[in-house]
């Protein structure tokens, strides 16, 4: 069901919008199993906390969070800059 509400017909675009709104470029989810990772490209200046704790205010991205909660093993009042957190990359090829 998780993958399904990320699909067209069931994600919704206000979400998308809000997110580039923040200054993301570009967004990818990919799933195995259980464990989710957010791959996202955004300009060199990007501050992740602050554009995160703006999304987490944004009256759809509330609700969106509120309602795929369900499908995750997480607070349903947590926010997206509760959720997602970002990784230390510990290789890259030369």
């Amino acid at each position: 069901m998780y993958k399904q509400r990320h699909q067209k017909g069931f994600y919704w675009d206000e979400v998308g919008a809000g997110i580039r709104e923040i200054g993301v470029l570009e967004m990818e989810i990919f799933i195995y199993n259980q464990h989710l990772v957010m791959v996202v490209e955004a300009s060199l200046d990007f501050d992740w906390e602050k554009s995160f704790e703006k999304l987490s205010e944004m009256p759809i991205q509330i609700k969106w969070e509120e309602y795929m909660a369900m499908f995750q093993d997480a607070d349903s009042k947590a926010s997206s800059s509760e959720k997602w957190q970002r990784m230390e990359r510990i290789f890259q090829l030369p």
